[in-house]
């Protein structure tokens, strides 16, 4: 053989030997993939050697798209979605390091949402590290800086007033630093308001934006029975409810239709719940004179049994009491008027006690006039007395009126089918008799509103 042709013997055989050797360097890195690679293999159809189809998803590193620097308040919630790459449905892992630590920060470890409220005095800035793995791979990390502003107040005092005109509200509040502008709140739901977020306002909810001032007045008020208001500040995107206690207006009707047989049926029994201090003079002197009105107290004495202790608007007749809330009281007047009040809401247990003492002479002094206070459950007379013992054996009773029969009242016993199981409504009081003493809890602070 030909030098030539041996020359031309070594070169194939180093070029079959080089294709050998990249064939193996091949397969070990394919090696290599599958064992790094999640691999989904999906058959569609009857695989068979003649047909089937497989579809391959092949799982790339994680990947976390690009987190701006952020900005939180101290006692307003926080919330940011972190995005990592999902490539083939694969379960994904979150977890972050603040520098300094912020102990309130929490992320979800499997959906990578930041939801978190930062505490007073975890005011300042976070460098924040946020990592999100997957199977055996390196995890991705993103870094921003999270500043945590100081706490946002609202007004620091609210108030209302019903106005001249004895039918809008008038509504007053302190001013706040720095703030752009304040935001009024109303609703005749008084649990809407007591649990107001202003981030998610109800529908039963009205907003008034943008008050510049630090007053605005109801015009509209008389159009409903009930209303009750808060006040917030707004300063750039931040803005905080009043720390005050929502701000109430209830509007009493009185009734005093005309009987041919027995004149003007002039009497109207009624209560306040709203936080309000009167004297009978005081809440009379509300009423035009022109209507003649009085309002008269339930008393007892061992001697006398129950009797009414009356106060003359403008007299100085020695009877001018102190009101108290749910306590009832017996208004007359001479025609019908609406008389709005304005006060604060009251936070607290709401309790009604009954008093009972036994009289030598009268036997036991049973009745009281009461009413509920306005929160989440709406009362018929027997789900009322329902909540008073039964062997308190308590009775309660409406005042009604009637051409025919003048003033009187209709009576439901607790338990008995007697027809009379009628709706109560807010700011009439009621006749209650119990045996003896009782204190009725309604609610407490922590369900009043739920």
């Amino acid at each position: 053989m030909s030098d030539a042709g041996m020359v031309k013997m070594r070169k194939d055989s180093w070029e079959k030997r080089w294709r050998r050797v990249m064939l193996a360097v091949t397969l070990v890195l394919v090696a290599i993939s599958i064992i790094n690679t999640l691999v989904i293999l999906t058959l569609t159809g009857k695989a068979t050697e003649s047909s089937g189809q497989v579809s391959m998803c092949i799982m790339g590193p994680p990947n976390i798209t690009e987190i701006p620097n952020q900005a939180a308040t101290a006692g307003q919630n926080f919330y940011y979605a972190v995005n990592c790459s999902q490539d083939c449905g694969e379960p994904l892992s979150f977890y972050h390091l603040t520098i300094p630590t912020l102990s309130s920060f929490q992320i979800n470890s499997t959906t990578g949402v930041i939801n978190f409220t930062p505490q007073i005095g975890e005011e300042g800035n976070y460098h924040t590290y946020i990592y999100c793995s997957k199977a055996t791979m390196d995890p991705d990390s993103e870094y921003f800086l999270l500043s945590i502003a100081a706490a946002w107040l609202g007004p620091s005092s609210f108030d209302g007033r019903v106005n001249a005109d004895k039918q809008s509200i008038d509504l007053n509040w302190s001013s706040v630093s720095s703030a752009d502008y304040y935001n009024m709140y109303y609703s005749s739901n008084i649990s809407a308001m007591m649990r107001l977020d202003i981030s998610s306002v109800p529908s039963s909810v009205t907003k008034i934006s943008n008050l510049t001032g630090l007053n605005w007045t109801d015009t509209n008020a008389s159009q409903v029975q009930k209303r009750y208001y808060l006040v917030s500040a707004v300063k750039n995107t931040s803005e905080a409810l009043t720390s005050s206690l929502p701000v109430g207006k209830f509007t009493y009707y009185y009734d005093a239709p005309v009987s041919s047989i027995y004149g003007t049926l002039a009497t109207n029994q009624i209560y306040f719940y709203l936080n309000l201090s009167y004297t009978a003079e005081a809440f009379v002197q509300e009423i035009p004179a022109g209507y003649n009105p009085t309002i008269s107290r339930l008393d007892k004495s061992n001697s006398s049994g129950e009797y009414y202790t009356t106060h003359v608007r403008g007299l100085n007749d020695g009877n001018n009491f102190a009101l108290e809330p749910t306590t009832g009281y017996q208004l007359t007047v001479d025609g019908y008027y609406n008389h709005t009040i304005a006060g604060k809401v009251y936070n607290r247990t709401y309790t009604i006690s009954y008093d009972a003492p036994v009289s030598s002479i009268y036997g036991t002094l049973a009745s009281n006039f009461r009413g509920p206070y306005d929160f989440k459950t709406n009362y018929t007379a027997e789900s009322f007395v329902q909540e008073i013992p039964a062997g308190y054996n308590p009775t309660i009773s409406r005042l009604d009126k009637s051409n025919s029969s003048g003033e009187y009242y209709t009576t439901h016993v607790r338990g008995l089918n007697d027809g009379n199981n009628f709706a109560m409504e807010l700011g009439k009081t009621y006749l209650i008799t119990v045996d003896s003493a009782y204190n009725q809890t309604l609610c407490t602070t922590s369900d009043c509103w739920q």
